[in-house]
């Protein structure tokens, strides 16, 4: 027998022994400064796993999970995932999860987001180490952040209801990571009601946010933009839906209108009466009991500092910073020289440069790279080569006039197209269709309402109240 086996058997117990011991003190050396922040008491508070039931119109169309953990290192870790399902083709799953350190401040180390949705690309966004690596179908690139985020501006909502300090209409402001620009944000909150174990607070978006919080300091419903999130007792509750038929299975994809629209170019005022369901945040105007919608042509709205910011920024939907499209938009505004001709240049460009297919999301980059798509790669598109140009821009959702839609006539159906800021106003175009003024036949929606008015479609019927022509001379000029 050799005796050094058995020395070399224990250095080797000894040395796993200490390095045992080494990870079991840093473990509880992270795990006693992180109980020494009010964050680490709060996240504590919000670990382990609770499910929703998400609903759309009142439809149980997905569910939701969110769950707070510990790594192996005992960093704070906080994951959320979304199902749901709106129409046949596949389920749309969205995933993030963030992790900050163990030690105050618990400065974000990695951030990461998955998206899965039918008609567009699968995306997979991680960030650490103020980079981002954003890979989406084929393509892939790198984009330097800034991720100064910490765990108490993640959970500051959170800590100040912990506090006892949250009274009605005070406010707090919290911080996250967007997936979408690659930033920082801010949100403002307001206790807008508060009884006995809950507290509803709402976000300063309009009220189109709410989420009711109870004494566990996890949300028990959200309502986010037409979507209701209800907490449930268990996955297989909030699981229910997946025996549900998508929603807009059976739908029509338009809308009539009782009589054709003719001489659409010379077409001023349009005003029509909606009937069937439809949002009223989306046609306010109530006459005889019946909504109106009045389009005018040439409506010039001027654009806000926030719009204005917010319509020039990269985005990863968005990618305006990518060489490949900084060099197509070079390409494409060449011999412009002003921001009128630059914006018309590129309505000229995207116009010929895609082809029309009935296809499903590429993504601007893929869309770019195949040259083709329908009218969301053409309208994405566009919003992505104006911000490369210098032109604020983005994407508008709502209803164009088709006039053989139906056997019977004219309708309303879903479209996309441009808006684009030019001297501080701003100016509708549709590179789908090669328009560089859009008429009255394109009813804008919000964003908050296209999804919608879009499941209303087929209860909808629009009659027209009142149309208003150019004279012939006006249109000749116009």
């Amino acid at each position: 027998m050799n005796p050094a086996a058995p020395r070399r058997g224990f250095r080797r117990l000894a040395w796993g022994a200490a390095l045992a011991a080494a990870i079991a003190a840093l473990g509880l050396a992270g795990l006693w400064l992180a109980q020494s922040s009010d964050a680490a008491r709060v996240a504590a508070r919000l670990a382990g796993e609770r499910w929703y039931a998400v609903h759309f119109q009142g439809a149980n169309i997905g569910h939701y999970r969110a769950w707070g953990a510990r790594t192996w290192a005992l960093h704070f870790e906080f994951h959320t995932a979304l199902d749901f399902k709106l129409q046949g083709g596949g389920e749309t799953r969205a995933e993030d999860r963030l992790v900050f350190h163990r030690a105050p401040p618990h400065r974000l180390l990695r951030a990461e987001h998955r998206l899965v949705a039918a008609g567009a690309p699968p995306r997979h966004v991680v960030v650490a180490d103020e980079l981002a690596e954003v890979v989406e179908g084929e393509d892939s690139r790198q984009v330097a952040v800034r991720a100064d985020l910490t765990m108490r501006d993640y959970l500051a909502v959170q800590i100040w209801l912990d506090s006892g300090f949250a009274t009605p209409a005070a406010e707090r402001r919290a911080r996250t990571f967007d997936f979408d620009q690659l930033a920082v944000t801010e949100a403002l909150w307001r206790v807008a009601n508060q009884q006995a174990g809950t507290v509803t607070l709402v976000a300063a978006d309009g009220g189109r946010t709410r989420i009711v919080v109870r004494e566990d300091l996890a949300p028990w419903r959200m309502e986010l933009r037409g979507f209701v999130l209800q907490r449930v007792a268990s996955e297989s509750d909030a699981r229910l839906w997946e025996r549900n038929a998508p929603l807009f299975a059976d739908n029509a994809p338009w809308a009539p209108v009782d009589v054709p629209l003719l001489r659409i170019d010379r077409l001023r005022r349009l005003v029509l009466r909606v009937d069937g369901m439809g949002p009223e945040a989306v046609w306010p105007p109530v006459v005889d009991g019946a909504r109106r919608v009045t389009v005018l042509a040439d409506a010039q709205r001027p654009a806000g500092a926030a719009e204005l910011a917010g319509a020039r920024a990269a985005t990863v939907a968005f990618p305006a910073d990518a060489p490949a499209i900084q060099a197509l938009a070079e390409q494409a505004v060449a011999q412009a020289s002003s921001a009128s001709a630059k914006a018309e240049a590129l309505v000229a460009f995207v116009h010929n440069f895609l082809r029309y297919e009935d296809v499903a999301g590429l993504g601007v980059l893929g869309a770019a790279r195949e040259r083709r798509g329908d009218c969301t790669e053409f309208a994405n598109l566009y919003t992505t080569l104006a911000r490369a140009a210098g032109l604020p821009a983005r994407t508008q959702a709502g209803l164009v006039y088709r006039a053989a839609e139906t056997a019977d006539g004219g309708a309303f159906a879903p479209h996309a197209w441009n808006e684009v800021a030019v001297d501080g106003v701003w100016r509708s175009v549709d590179p789908t269709w090669g328009k560089n003024r859009v008429g009255v036949t394109h009813l804008p929606l919000p964003e908050h309402a296209f999804l919608a008015v879009a499941l209303a479609l087929p209860n909808l019927k629009f009659r027209v109240v009142e149309a208003t022509f150019a004279k012939v001379d006006d249109a000749q000029g116009a």
